[in-house]
């Protein structure tokens, strides 16, 4: 797509920093807007009821997430366009892209799962991520647990995931975080889950930083 983007860490304690590498094809001289919102912001557009999954990995995930109506950005920043090289083997190597734009979480920023919205001209991308709180447990009892592992296992960008067709061409044993990532496990599965823990409980949602 002409904006992919992936952040630094799949989660990062409240008061720490996390980054951001963006690229933009083809070569641009103007600026990406990113915008942090929490995902109770946003709005998503799919239900996983009814379909067959596989299939709808051919699909852009991007055009079922919007931004809620009156919502702001909890953080917003703009930072020179990229275009950065796609390396030969991105699905296992990730795409080691420099990082483009950070932002240092607040002490008291509610640990949730957040979206960094990435925006040049009339192209969005996102990448999904969790501000975890330093002392757990402290705001809320109610853990929830993305699955990262499975996001990135259907994750065919760069070429090929651990899936052959109809999800990519061949199945992989090992593959990168460190690239764009399809979040239609996230829209399907985890979002339903995170809208119903956040609106029967108070507090944020917990995550396990990845190894």
């Amino acid at each position: 797509m002409p904006l992919e983007a992936y952040s630094s860490t799949t989660s990062v304690m409240a008061g720490d920093v996390i980054g951001f590498n963006v690229s933009v094809t083809p070569a641009a001289s103007d600026n990406v807007v990113l915008a942090i919102y929490r995902s109770s912001q946003l709005s998503f557009g799919d239900s996983q009821f009814g379909k067959e999954a596989d299939l709808t990995y051919n699909s852009d995930y991007r055009e079922q997430i919007s931004v809620g109506s009156g919502e702001t950005p909890i953080f917003q920043m703009s930072f020179p366009a990229d275009n950065s090289l796609i390396p030969a083997s991105p699905s296992t190597g990730g795409c080691n892209w420099p990082q483009s734009a950070a932002w240092r979480v607040p002490a008291n920023q509610p640990s949730s799962v957040y979206f960094a919205r990435l925006t040049h001209g009339s192209d969005v991308t996102y990448a999904v991520f969790v501000v975890r709180p330093r002392v757990p447990g402290v705001l809320s009892k109610v853990l929830v647990q993305l699955s990262d592992n499975t996001y990135q296992a259907y994750n065919p960008w760069g070429g090929s995931c651990f899936y052959g067709p109809p999800i990519s061409p061949a199945a992989l044993t090992t593959v990168s975080f460190d690239r764009p990532c399809q979040l239609w496990d996230y829209i399907l599965y985890d979002e339903p889950i995170r809208h119903l823990a956040g609106s029967q409980h108070r507090g944020g949602v917990l995550h396990k930083h990845r190894p």
